[in-house]
């Protein structure tokens, strides 16, 4: 019985030391980047950080584990009752919850009947992490690249619908005549995009399911799809970097040097988990303007496909500068 005592009041002084320490790294982290805190004391077991980081309210829980959950709670997006705007920050919501490293989850308050944004985020507190500050600032980034996630899949979402409605307020023959116009359009760029590929001696396949075209450019294999409407074509370069979530360090330069490769660049360059092959899977997507108005297509194509293998080996590079640094 004393032996049992004595085992849970040891687990008990293990955790309140492992609080002491996460909660000490965690402040001396915030005192050197320099911006406002407080500290709300919960229980023995648990304190509340309150972050003022630029212009948003961070919410930051320490407990007796080694990492730290990081909130922001976002304004209201939505009333719900209105059901058309609900329903498309919903959409949004897992949209954007597919490119960010944030977790991005609604919350209703039930007597005001709105829809609030939360956004939420475990980051490790371990003291095998060098340059703990700016670990945690880089963080608190991607808060930022989650709202802009989301805000652009509304813009999106939008202009579909005024589209759609546009379409369909049309009588029914100029409807039909819209129509056929709009296919032939897309036949048409497509055909060409398809022609400039054939000249650049870059093979290319045609999904008909999903009315996808993939192609290979200086041994990188591309997908792309054909927006005619806004004379665009959508390009991903899908899962180009592989990094095992286990190695801690690693996860943390890649995300890193993915950060400094998009302020660089002309691209955008994300990261998901993808934890069937526990591994953290890069990627690269941009939308580029094409039409029959452009003279020299092979060298804009080329000028753009590079971009791609540019912002590759940015981040190849950032990722050696980081590993030296340590």
């Amino acid at each position: 019985m004393h032996r049992v005592k004595h085992k849970i009041m040891s687990c008990k002084e293990t955790e309140k030391q492992t609080l002491k320490t996460v909660r000490h790294r965690v402040e001396r982290a915030l005192k050197i980047m320099g911006y406002p805190f407080s500290i709300e004391e919960l229980h023995d077991d648990v304190c509340r950080i309150h972050l003022a980081y630029q212009g948003e309210d961070f919410l930051i829980d320490i407990d007796e584990r080694d990492y730290i959950r990081m909130q922001l709670i976002d304004g209201t997006y939505a009333l719900v009752e209105d059901v058309e705007e609900f329903s498309r920050v919903r959409r949004a919501i897992n949209e954007a919850n597919w490119k960010s490293s944030v977790t991005i989850v609604y919350t209703i308050l039930e007597e005001e009947q709105e829809l609030l944004l939360n956004y939420q985020f475990y980051a490790l507190a371990i003291p095998q992490i060098p340059c703990f500050d700016k670990y945690l600032e880089y963080e608190l980034d991607q808060f930022y690249d989650a709202q802009l996630k989301v805000w652009y899949e509304l813009k999106k979402m939008k202009r579909e619908e005024d589209q759609l409605k546009q379409e369909l307020s049309l009588p029914s023959d100029d409807y039909d005549k819209h129509r056929l116009d709009f296919m032939k359009q897309k036949d048409e760029t497509q055909d060409l995009f398809l022609e400039t590929l054939e000249e650049m001696g870059c093979p290319y396949s045609i999904d008909e399911e999903y009315n996808f075209i993939l192609f290979e450019y200086k041994n990188v294999h591309f997908l792309s799809h054909v927006n005619c409407e806004w004379c665009e074509i959508t390009i991903h370069c899908r899962g180009w970097e592989l990094v095992n979530l286990n190695d801690i360090d690693e996860v943390m330069h890649m995300k890193q040097a993915v950060n400094i490769a998009n302020s660089k660049g002309h691209l955008t360059t994300y990261f998901k988990n993808d934890y069937e092959s526990h591994e953290l899977v890069v990627s690269s997507s941009a939308e580029i303007y094409f039409s029959s108005h452009i003279k020299d297509r092979k060298n804009y194509l080329r000028n753009k496909f590079d971009d791609f293998i540019d912002v590759q080996q940015t981040v190849q590079i950032e990722m050696e500068a980081l590993g030296t640094e340590n």
